[in-house]
């Protein structure tokens, strides 16, 4: 039988660009799980791209999707236009360059292994759901403005601060159990469970034939932030940039997870 689940998203930026914060809530039955995370520069669209991808990932097989989301700009166009930007080589109506493609192009097989209903809900009027996934991506915006500053303080020179030697505690995977209730017929996976699995990791590092110091550098980061690196590489990406970018992120915890159960009173 096909799970449902029901996902809230919102994404928030300090600034257009600026540090930028995405939050998501997923339920299924008592289960309840709240995502966010950060980019250190993005803007609004993007981290509500991101939100919306996140929270598919974690998906573990197909389900029925129901997603609130607050920004029309996700919703019509996973409704509406991304099919056609496909048929028109991913270019507008205008002709012009469909803006954020990396994500639409990363959203869009994701959307495909569900069934998903893309519902909008007006932002900030009251919608409790829709308010705690605007606090999720705000707490991520707090975390991108700590992990600027941070790079910043650590090098004032350069915007991306140099990664600390990676130790044997931060390689290894870790020995206790993730303290997240996950249910098979749920189909929820969360990040820390992840960590427990890395026996691919190495080969896929070695793969993308980086050097030893960005290898211990991307050891720090999670595997969820790892698969995101490695896909967009393929995408054509800078590699080295890419990297940077996660060795700040990863310093700071960019996905942080935590289960609720049962979900609150008069959530649909």
């Amino acid at each position: 039988m096909t799970t449902s689940i029901t996902i809230y998203t919102d994404g928030a930026c300090s600034g257009n660009p600026g540090p930028g914060g995405w939050g998501a809530i997923l339920i299924a039955g008592e289960f309840r799980k709240e995502m966010h995370g950060f980019q250190v520069e993005a803007t609004s669209n993007q981290m509500e791209l991101m939100a919306a991808i996140e929270a598919l990932k974690a998906l573990t097989k197909p389900s029925q999707v129901t997603l609130f989301t607050d920004s029309q700009y996700l919703q019509k166009a996973m409704i509406d236009w991304l099919p056609k930007w496909k048929t028109n080589g991913w270019k507008t109506s205008a002709g012009e360059a469909v803006k954020n493609i990396d994500l639409w192009k990363m959203l869009d097989p994701l959307s495909q292994k569900h069934k998903i209903t893309w519902r909008w809900v007006k932002g900030h009027n009251g919608h409790d759901e829709n308010e705690r996934a605007d606090t999720l991506a705000r707490m991520g915006v707090d975390e991108a403005k700590r992990a600027a500053a941070e790079a910043t303080n650590t090098n004032p020179s350069v915007s991306i601060a140099t990664p600390p030697p990676a130790s044997e505690e931060a390689k290894a995977p870790p020995s206790t159990p993730s303290p997240y209730p996950v249910s098979p017929e749920v189909g929820l996976i969360d990040p820390t469970d992840l960590i427990r699995s890395l026996a691919g990791l190495h080969d896929q590092i070695t793969a993308l034939r980086v050097s030893q110091d960005r290898y211990e550098a991307l050891r720090l980061c999670t595997p969820v932030e790892f698969s995101a690196l490695y896909n967009r590489n393929l995408n054509g990406e800078n590699f080295d940039k890419m990297i940077d970018e996660l060795i700040v992120t990863a310093k700071a915890g960019r996905i942080q997870t935590r289960v609720i159960s049962p979900p609150r009173a008069g959530v649909d």
